[in-house]
């Protein structure tokens, strides 16, 4: 009776500190996000705490270099799931609007140029300023 006596206490120990161990984790996510929002260059077109959540659940050591290379595989793989659509079309859009319609493309349609643009980088969000303009010309002939 002592002995399932213990292995109760124990599983009870084992609960209450669950709690903890979530707030842990979440302190390092929040960390870990800060940490590639100070060193991403495109934070609208990714979703940060969604590849620190992923970085934290591979189990590598939390060192620069292996945040650094999780990072760069994220955003340069085209293949990441870490994507804020919502935040991706609404940054094409006011760039529609602020850049592309005052330079020469007063016709274009900026929410379907928005939607496009997010739509194509969804499906493969590749970190490359060539690769973004490529986009933006598919976008901008879909929609004027």
């Amino acid at each position: 009776m002592k002995h399932h006596t213990a292995l109760f206490a124990c599983a009870l120990a084992f609960v209450a500190a669950l709690p903890a161990a979530c707030a842990n984790a979440d302190d390092t996510i929040t960390r870990i996000t800060e940490h590639f929002e100070e060193r991403g260059k495109w934070g609208a077109f990714f979703d940060y705490s969604c590849i620190a959540a992923k970085f934290v659940a591979s189990g590598q050591e939390e060192t620069d270099e292996a945040l650094g290379d999780f990072l760069t595989q994220e955003t340069r793989s085209g293949k990441t799931e870490c994507v804020d659509r919502e935040r991706v079309a609404a940054v094409e859009n006011r760039i529609c609007e602020r850049d592309l319609k005052p330079m020469g493309q007063a016709s274009l349609d900026c929410g379907c140029f928005a939607e496009h643009f997010a739509d194509a980088w969804q499906k493969q969000p590749y970190q490359s300023v060539k690769y973004r303009s490529k986009l933006t010309t598919a976008a901008v002939v879909a929609c004027k």
